[in-house]
Order: C-alpha cells, then sequence, then structure tokens
C-alpha cells in the first residue's frame, strides 16, 4: 500500500507543478515539461505494478530508473555546461530544450529514488 502511495503521490506533481505556474503556464506547456512528467508518472505507475506483480522483475525496473537518473543527469548537466558558450541559434535552442528535458526526467528520477528508499534513509 505504501508503494501505491508514493505512486499516486508522484502522479499528482505534473498537476501541483502547472497549477503552481512553474516556469509560467505557457512556457511550461511550449517545453513538454508536463508531457515528460505524464510519461514518467505513467511509467512509475507501470514500474510499480510490474514489480508487485512480479518481484523478480524489481530488480530490471531498478535498473532502468538508475539509468534513467544518470544519463537524464548527464544530459542536464552537460547541456547546462553548453548554455554558458556562445551558440547560435538553433543549436541553442536545442541545448536548452535539452537542459529541461533533462532536468525534468532527473528531478523525476530523483524523487522516486529517495522515496523508494527512504525509509532506509531516515532509519
Amino acid at each position: 500500500m505504501r508503494k501505491l502511495n508514493i505512486s499516486l503521490l508522484l502522479l499528482l506533481v505534473p498537476a501541483a507543478a502547472q497549477a503552481a505556474g512553474f516556469g509560467g503556464e505557457a512556457r511550461f506547456v511550449e517545453l513538454y515539461v508536463g508531457h515528460i512528467l505524464a510519461a514518467l508518472a505513467v511509467l512509475t505507475a507501470a514500474s510499480e505494478l510490474l514489480t508487485r506483480a512480479k518481484p523478480d522483475a524489481a530488480k530490471v525496473a531498478r535498473l532502468f530508473w538508475n539509468w534513467l537518473l544518470l544519463l537524464s543527469f548527464l544530459a542536464c548537466a552537460v547541456s547546462g555546461l553548453l548554455l554558458l558558450t556562445p551558440l547560435g541559434g538553433k543549436l541553442r535552442f536545442y541545448v536548452f530544450h535539452l537542459h529541461v528535458w533533462g532536468g525534468a526526467a532527473a528531478a523525476w528520477a530523483g524523487i522516486y529514488h529517495t522515496l523508494k528508499r527512504l525509509r532506509g534513509m531516515v532509519n
């Protein structure tokens, strides 16, 4: 039941961020951040359901989330550093989008990772 509560909490994050006007609602939608977070919410729910139905799949799900966290963090970090350089027009546009999308995915995966291991962190 506790895992289900965590999944439900994570499903509410995109709606809460959009309702709070995080980054301006138009900008939030324009950058597809809500879409990315919604897709990650679906993946989170699927991951939880899969590991509940097949406990052997937990290792595969954990590996997926660890790789997603690492790759999204690297995408966000590298693109953030690239934004400090003088990039031209379209390339800057694409790097900025990669930075935002990588940051959104890294934040989601990091929050999910932390919530899954919270009991071990506070004991």
